[in-house]
This record gives structure tokens, sequence and C-alpha cells, in this order.
């Protein structure tokens, strides 16, 4: 077999989606009962000022992980002689001849790999 022929796809993990979405819900529910008063703060005091803004904060991070474990089986990058297409960002590939540089970038420890692309490649990519 041709080797360029290959084609690689990397989809989402289901089973730490979902330990991280029980994460939201223990959270959301700690500065939930805070937030309402079932555990008694001081009104208006930065305790319940935090409870609130926890119980919005881990409450959204709960509807993107829910809505996340629902499209992990879904491909979302794939890589193959014709270019690479990033479902999460792009409408369509994005061919390998249209990346000018490729740089890493790293934050807390994790390094991310950058690819920059041509304008006129982005603009056929469609951003999403």
């Amino acid at each position: 077999m041709d080797p360029r022929l290959v084609r690689i796809d990397v989809v989402g993990s289901r089973k730490k989606l979902i330990g991280l979405s029980l994460l939201a819900v223990l959270m959301t529910g700690i500065a939930a009962v805070i937030a309402f008063g079932f555990i008694p703060v001081a009104s208006g005091s930065f305790e319940q000022a935090a409870a609130w803004i926890g119980t919005v904060f881990f409450g959204a991070t709960l509807v993107i992980g829910l809505r996340r474990i629902a499209t992990a089986k879904r491909i979302d990058i794939s890589l193959s002689e014709a270019g690479f297409h990033d479902r999460r960002v792009t409408a369509n590939p994005v061919p390998w001849d249209a990346i000018e540089d490729v740089s890493t970038w790293s934050m807390s420890g994790q390094k991310i790999m950058v690819l920059a692309v041509s304008p006129e490649a982005e603009a056929k990519a469609g951003l999403t």
C-alpha cells in the first residue's frame, strides 16, 4: 500500500467528556446550593457572588460538555494526501501546499502546533 494514500482521522473521547461533565454537574450543584442560600452565607457577600458566578460558569461548562458528548464520535481532524480538515474550524479541507509556516506555541506545559495558512486557502476553507 502506498503510504501517501493513508488517511488518519482523529475523534473525540466520550469517556473523558463524560467524566468532565460529571465534574461540571458536581461543581454547578455546589455553587448553586450556596448561591440559592441552602448553605447560609451573608447576603451580598463575596462568597455569594462567587457562588453565582460559579453556577453560571459551571452550568455553561456542563451544557458545552453535553453538546460535545453528542458529537464525540464524529471525526474532528482528518489528514490525507490532499491536505488536512479540522471540522471544528473549517468547512472545507486545506491543501498541504497552502501551509506557509509551521510553529509551536505552548501554554502551561501543553504544546500546540500552529499552521500558518495562505490567505487564499483560508478564504476557501470557510472558517466556521
